[in-house]
């Protein structure tokens, strides 16, 4: 149907120019032939690379003013707020107007086209990064802030890598109108170049000469609109083997982690209400209940991720990791980068053990897209175990695990809790899980708002915690 069209516009350009002269509207075998006598000359390729070279050169001034501010003020909202009405002025202003300006201020020649194409597609660069960086994964961002990463990685490995993408598709967007922006410059200011020849075929009433030159910047525009749509960059990055990273860590003295009169509210209702809970030092302690019964909320409050709650929270470590239900793994990062990036001091052989330990040490330098789900959820634990954390977080952490790599996994993590000191919370719905790897437990319930029961686990009480969890959920504590 392509072929069918183009073939059918060709029959009625041929058969209305019958009717005209070649002054007017010459047909177009004509202006094929004109076509052809023109790209035989040198000139016309000499034309036509500054022409190109107008555009690169426009292009290479927007991106590097465009992405920058675009990267700001994706970062920050007064940033933004204040350079906004500048670019919506570039915006808005007709094109005709950029060239009557740049004609006063550059005269006629190279730099009128190469600021008319600037002022054009600058804004759509800025805009366009700019979202970009707001769309940033806040989960993340979130993830990485938790780990403390410094600000300067957290740019150069998430938000950076994350707006390839829009740089991208902002290339398609502008293509066309970088092309059609320095011809115009061209024909109108300009002293050389395609835009500038079409233009003296015009001014000598060259008809063929100005429908050639037509067709081939059509001809030109679709083939580099085309190869830009081709394009599907999906970006994989290596952290440098020395990062250096500074913490201001302090030296924890372990003590009991303390809930007191804890009340924490999202959308005006309560989640959590007056909670009282010990979370005692170097010991698993679990969270169990039905969904909306604030278990993970918790955790996220334990790792400083939602604050504005009311009451006391006492005796968090700083060195805090989280196993998160979503995995939260930098899709640019391999496996071993998506570890080494929350603990720098790790070497290559060290962060192999830790994925050893998962089962995957073969996975060490794939990429997440890679993986299963169950194979991130390993990564995930890695990652958290090699942060050398005092407290370790877990939602739902065997959730995606085939059994055998459970029950292995389990047996893993009983050893390390016992070895390294950690003290640990974990949420999960499995009454298994809970009797094989914690020491307490907590059963909270989504109406009261609170905990209804508590349990410590001894060794003959794990047989039949399962029936025991069973009947406190169902007779309500």
């Amino acid at each position: 149907m392509y072929l069918l069209g183009i073939t059918t516009f060709l029959v009625v350009w041929q058969i209305i120019s019958l009717f005209y002269t070649n002054l007017t509207l010459p047909g177009p075998i004509i202006t094929v032939e004109t076509l052809f006598n023109l790209i035989g000359d040198m000139t016309f390729w000499t034309q036509f690379l500054n022409t190109f070279l107008k555009s690169l050169t426009g292009l290479v001034i927007s991106l590097g003013v465009g992405v920058p501010l675009g990267f700001f003020a994706g970062l920050n909202k007064k940033f933004d707020d204040f350079i906004r009405p500048a670019v919506m002025f570039f915006q808005g202003a007709p094109i005709v107007s950029y060239i009557a300006i740049s004609m006063l201020w550059f005269g006629i020649g190279f730099y009128t086209p190469v600021f008319v194409a600037f002022v054009v597609i600058f804004p759509t660069i800025v805009f366009n990064i700019s979202n970009g960086i707001r769309s940033t994964d806040k989960n993340l961002i979130e993830m990485a802030k938790l780990y403390k990463i410094p600000q300067s990685l957290i740019r150069k490995y998430i938000y950076f890598p994350s707006i390839i993408p829009f740089v991208v598709s902002t290339l398609k967007i502008i293509s066309g109108t970088l092309w059609r922006a320095v011809v115009v410059g061209e024909f109108l200011a300009g002293a050389y170049g395609i835009g500038y020849s079409l233009s003296l075929s015009k001014a000598t009433l060259n008809t063929e000469e100005v429908f050639a030159y037509t067709i081939f910047l059509i001809a030109v525009g679709i083939i580099f609109e085309k190869s830009l749509l081709k394009i599907n960059l999906n970006p994989k990055i290596k952290i440098k083997k020395n990062i250096e990273v500074t913490h201001n860590e302090k030296t924890d003295n372990l003590k009991d982690i303390e809930l007191d009169n804890v009340t924490f509210s999202y959308n005006d209702t309560n989640v959590i209400q007056n909670l009282n809970m010990k979370i005692e030092k170097n010991k698993t302690t679990a969270l169990i209940g039905e969904s909306g019964s604030g278990k993970t909320t918790i955790l996220y409050l334990l790792s400083k991720i939602r604050k504005g709650f009311t009451g006391n929270i006492k005796n968090v470590p700083e060195k805090v990791s989280f196993v998160y239900q979503d995995d939260r793994l930098i899709p640019w990062l391999n496996v071993n980068d998506n570890i080494k990036i929350v603990n720098p001091n790790l070497e290559d052989r060290d962060i192999e053990k830790y994925l050893s330990m998962m089962g995957i040490e073969e996975k060490q330098f794939i990429y997440p897209e890679k993986l299963s789900g169950g194979m991130k959820k390993r990564v995930n634990i890695a990652r958290a175990l090699a942060y050398n954390p005092k407290l370790l977080l877990l939602d739902e952490p065997f959730s995606s695990l085939d059994l055998k790599t459970k029950y292995n996994l389990i047996e893993d993590l009983k050893k390390i809790f016992s070895n390294d000191n950690i003290t640990s919370l974990i949420v999960s719905h499995d009454p298994y899980e809970i009797s094989e790897i914690s020491d307490r437990i907590y059963l909270l319930s989504s109406k009261e708002k609170n905990i209804i029961w508590e349990q410590d686990l001894e060794n003959e009480e794990k047989e039949n915690l399962a029936n025991i969890i069973k009947d406190r959920i169902i007779n309500g504590g």
